[in-house]
Parts: structure tokens; sequence; C-alpha cells
């Protein structure tokens, strides 16, 4: 991913926890590969700090991509962030149903 999405990214999920006391820097870590996770699955931007489907540039498009996405790569998952985070950021992308089931299986 591009460094100036990173630090938007970065910057984005900073401001969003400004009012959090004691944040952890794996909690921060984790926000910031939810908020990559869906940058590179849907191309979609968020527009602010907020992280919700409000917060996004262009929500059609984003659950047009998501939908592309899940469906090129067969996936029958949800809208879980936080483990598709975590699978892109192991695998570098999003795979297939069986291979994301073996991951989750093994962790």
């Amino acid at each position: 991913m591009e460094r100036r999405y990173v630090d938007d990214i970065r910057e984005k999920v900073r401001s969003f926890l400004k009012d959090v006391k004691d944040t952890s820097p794996s909690y921060v870590l984790r926000l910031e590969h939810i908020a990559m996770a869906v940058l590179y699955i849907t191309k979609t931007f968020y527009i602010g700090d907020k992280f919700t489907v409000d917060d996004l540039i262009d929500p059609e498009y984003a659950y047009i991509e998501w939908c592309e996405y899940i469906e090129r790569y067969r996936c029958n998952l949800t809208p879980a962030y936080d483990v598709l985070a975590w699978v892109v950021i192991e695998k570098g992308y999003l795979p297939d149903r069986e291979e994301c089931i073996d991951m989750l299986n093994a962790s």
C-alpha cells in the first residue's frame, strides 16, 4: 500500500482515538489494519475519522467492490473487518474460502 495512504489512515486512527485514554499500541495497529483492509478490498477511502459506512467517500461503490471481491475469490465471508484485516495482513491478499478457513482453524 502506498505510503501516503498508510499515513492518511494512521492520521485518521489517531484522530478517532483522540479522546481514548491508554490505548495500547496493538489496538492502534489493529484499527489501522482494519482500515487498510477496507481500503484494499473496497478501493474506497474514508473521508473522516469515524470509520463508518457513512464516512466512506462512496459507500455504494465500496459495497459493489466488496461484493465483487468476495465473489471473485469465492469467499463466503461477512464484513468482519478485523478478521479480514488479519488475513490480508498475513497473506497480502484475501484468499479463497478454504484457505481462510484453514488459517482460522490453525490459529
